[in-house]
């Protein structure tokens, strides 16, 4: 409640969800390498706080947003994604494929040819390559 204004109160929390619901960090299925990253909760939040949320966690100087290079696409049963200036391919039935991603040219031609994103000439010559300031994998970024 904010100064008498119930309109922005919300709801009381939704049942606990059942047991069997997977939780952040618990492995998916048994597979190491898929872990669940958030957990959902049922429950109405004020359309405000969910705008200031997302506009701090974008914008905020230490935001992975503003310091990490990424780029996700998933297309049919293939996940690709690049996380500074690594590249990793999950595919169902396949084992993950990670592996380092070795210059700007390299880095041009994966966004182009594997997630659709073509930058002008200009912008491709001022792409800042991350350097690797932590280890790499979405594990060790967890």
């Amino acid at each position: 409640r904010v100064h008498g204004d119930t309109s922005r109160q919300s709801a009381p929390p939704a049942a606990a969800a059942p047991a069997a619901a997977a939780s952040p960090g618990v492995p998916h299925g048994g597979d190491p390498d898929w872990i669940d990253l958030v957990a959902f909760r049922v429950e109405r939040v004020p359309r405000c706080d969910l705008e200031l949320g997302s506009w701090f966690s974008h914008t905020h100087p230490g935001a992975r947003w503003r310091t990490c290079l990424y780029a996700s696409r998933i297309v049919c049963d293939v996940r690709r994604a690049i996380l500074d200036m690594e590249y990793t391919e999950r595919a169902v039935g396949a084992p993950t494929i990670r592996r380092p991603i070795g210059s700007r040219d390299e880095l041009l031609t994966l966004l182009r040819d594997e997630f659709g994103i073509v930058l002008p000439p200009e912008d491709g010559a001022r792409l800042e390559v991350p350097k690797p300031t932590r280890p790499t994998g979405l594990q060790s970024w967890l």
